[in-house]
């Protein structure tokens, strides 16, 4: 006898402590429970469920004390859903504003009912959590993304205002340059061809000496020129492609005839493989042989010994377009992958390095790809 005594008390104190734990977790949930008994009219609630509706735990807490609380706008959606859960034989989900002590909750009310014989419902059994922190917490959320919506749009506004503005900046110091460059391009056409005509007089070897130096640089300066000018007219989108019938062996004999004498110097050999493409093309023959001294220039420029390449191919036909495709080889002091990416940027050449040592503006490249791309290349 003593031991079913010591038996149940142990099993009272188990049970008194998984009560604590189940309202310490309704308390920190913020959920409590219910029991209605619609035939009897007994309501039970825990202490979780007392707190959240503002009411003595210790005072009966009946249907229509809870529908008191009920926000106007609410009670009939709520006896709605009562209705057709009950009706479908289903379980009640339902998010409702309470007042409570003079402030608005929202409370997540879910429920299982139990029917009789006659299909009426006879007991019901529950949840009842305060929600109103995520309530305003998803009501904040929204507001700000709405808020962020509008920010989106007055920023993209902004930057629309801003390319545009940039734009006409660009196109008016594209247009300047164009400008400048055709008033600095006259006097130094004057200068090489007086720096001609002084060359053909008899001068001693000193003289002589500094008109070739003078004649090379203005030169020089003529291509820094010519290169502005095409790139002012690119990003003007002024420059428009010519089409017309030529022969790309001649171009080619031209690019070949202008480097003969670096190559010669340098004693490196020049490989032409042209048999693939047709004898005449027709396009822009001035703007192709244009990319293609510049990419025949630079090897020959950048290679020591060796060779330098030059391949032409169709690549593709449709109807009577063709693709052509280009290919300029040499052994010359070669890149890293670093300086790749580098090559077709505006005034961009591999390093610095490179342009002490062999000079120009880093246009060439930039240019050429423009104009390739003008092309559909």
């Amino acid at each position: 006898m003593g031991f079913l005594n010591q038996e149940r008390l142990s099993l009272l104190k188990d049970l008194e402590k998984n009560q604590i734990f189940l309202e310490r977790a309704q308390e920190v949930s913020k959920t409590g429970h219910w029991f209605a008994d619609f035939k009897e009219g007994i309501t039970e609630v825990s202490e979780e469920t007392a707190r959240i509706l503002g009411m003595d735990y210790h005072r009966d807490i009946t249907r229509e004390a809870f529908f008191k609380l009920l926000s106007d706008e609410d009670v009939n959606p709520f006896n709605r859903m009562v209705s057709e859960a009950i009706k479908q034989k289903k379980p009640l989900d339902a998010q409702v504003r309470i007042r409570v002590e003079g402030q608005t909750k929202w409370v997540d009310i879910r429920g299982y009912f139990e029917y009789d014989s006659e299909g009426g419902p006879s007991r019901g059994l529950g949840t009842i959590q305060d929600i109103t922190e995520q309530v305003e917490a998803a009501k904040e959320l929204e507001i700000y993304r709405e808020n962020l919506e509008e920010m989106v749009k007055e920023r993209t506004k902004e930057l629309q205002i801003a390319k545009k503005a940039a734009d006409e900046a660009n196109q008016a110091k594209s247009l300047f340059l164009s400008n400048m460059s055709h008033e600095i391009r006259t006097p130094l056409n004057a200068i090489i061809g007086y720096a001609h005509l002084i060359q053909r007089e008899s001068l001693s070897a000193k003289q002589k000496e500094q008109m070739e130096k003078l004649d090379t640089a203005a030169k020089g300066l003529v291509q820094i020129v010519n290169d502005i000018l095409d790139l002012s007219k690119i990003e003007a989108h002024k420059m428009t492609l010519e089409s017309h019938d030529f022969e790309p062996a001649r171009i080619i004999d031209n690019i070949i005839s202008l480097v003969r004498e670096e190559v010669e110097k340098k004693q490196i050999a020049l490989v032409v493989d042209f048999d693939h493409i047709p004898r005449i093309v027709q396009g822009d023959g001035v703007r192709l042989g244009q990319v293609l001294l510049n990419l025949v220039g630079n090897a020959v420029k950048f290679t020591e010994e060796g060779e330098v390449r030059i391949r032409g191919k169709v690549s593709g036909r449709e109807g009577e377009l063709l693709r052509l495709r280009f290919e300029v080889e040499d052994t010359g002091i070669g890149m890293t992958d670093e300086q790749i990416p580098r090559l077709f940027n505006d005034f961009q050449q591999a390093d610095d390095s490179t342009t002490r040592r062999f000079g120009g503006t880093g246009l060439g490249l930039s240019i050429s790809k423009k104009i390739t791309e003008l092309m559909g290349g």
